[in-house]
This record gives structure tokens, C-alpha cells and sequence, in this order.
């Protein structure tokens, strides 16, 4: 709610809570990817988002294959600090800059 209150972006949720096979077969796809065992998805803290807004001739949408800095732009990233979500983006070893979780 905070976000599309705040800023100009509607949130499209694209995963949430996973369970453990679907973890395990998203591991098997890229291996950077949490186990099931270290997953936030499978425990229930985690989503996955995209974002969109509309623009003059159409939408923006703003995903995993945007930058760091686009996201950052966005104002989701202060939003989710302030709300003490961890962001994907910062991870050390994959970005992942759709992925926010619970600490």
C-alpha cells in the first residue's frame, strides 16, 4: 500500500510463498537460486515484485533485468528500509532486485 500511495508505481506480486519442490526445481534451473532449505519463499517471508506505472503512450515497467539504480529511482527501496524488508538488490552474490523479505 505504501508504495503505490507513495509513488507514482502499482506493485504486481509475482511469487510469494513457494513450497519446498517448487524452491528445489527453481535451484535446479539456476543454481544461484536459495535452496528450499535457506529459502524465504518456502518459509513465508518473501515476495517477488514487479512494478508498472502509466505513462503518456503506454506503461513503464520496471523488473529483474532493470538496474540497480532504476530500482533504487523507483523510492521502492527506501520504502521496504522502512518497513525493515531486506531487497535483493543488495544481495552479495545474486541480484536480485524484485526479491524483498522479512528479517
Amino acid at each position: 500500500k505504501a508504495i503505490e500511495a507513495e509513488t507514482p508505481w502499482r506493485v504486481y506480486i509475482t511469487s510469494g510463498l513457494r513450497s519446498p519442490e517448487e524452491q528445489a526445481e527453481l535451484k535446479r534451473q539456476n543454481t544461484k537460486n536459495a535452496s528450499a532449505y535457506r529459502s524465504k519463499h518456502v518459509q513465508g517471508l518473501a515476495i517477488d515484485v514487479n512494478l508498472f506505472r502509466r505513462q503518456r503512450f503506454g506503461y513503464q515497467r520496471l523488473m529483474k533485468k532493470d538496474s540497480r539504480q532504476d530500482w533504487k529511482n523507483s523510492g521502492i527501496v527506501d520504502i521496504a528500509k522502512k518497513y525493515d524488508l531486506k531487497w535483493g538488490g543488495n544481495f552479495k552474490t545474486y541480484y536480485d532486485p524484485v526479491h524483498f523479505e522479512g528479517m
